[in-house]
């Protein structure tokens, strides 16, 4: 099989948009129950929130020298070899695998 490499989100800025939208479906919320907006509100509010933890679940971390193998429904996609908070669709299935060096092998070395 061979690698495919594949691009993925940095996840700082989604992370940030989530958060924004979290604040927003607060807000609607709150609008919904202590002020004259009433239902649309509160089921924007409900939208909002369920939207932002669904888009969150495609957070994942790729460490240094690590690697995330990413499948949709058991069907390799490809590979994410950059580091920091990645981030891809929220139906992949993210395997993280190390890709440091298990063994390194050296001439013979002279000791006195």
């Amino acid at each position: 099989m061979k690698e495919n490499p594949i691009r993925s989100l940095p996840g700082i800025p989604v992370l940030l948009a989530m958060l924004a939208l979290m604040a927003a479906s607060g807000y609607a919320f709150y609008l919904g129950v202590a002020g004259n907006a009433g239902t649309p509100m509160l089921v924007a509010s409900g939208v909002g929130t369920i939207l932002a933890i669904f888009v969150m679940i495609g957070l994942y971390m790729v460490e240094p020298n690590q690697s995330a193998v990413v499948s949709l429904f058991g069907k390799y996609v490809g590979t994410v070899k950059e580091n920091g908070l990645r981030w891809n669709n929220p139906f992949f299935t993210k395997r993280k695998i190390s890709l440091r060096i298990r063994n390194f092998e050296s001439g013979k070395l002279k000791v006195n």
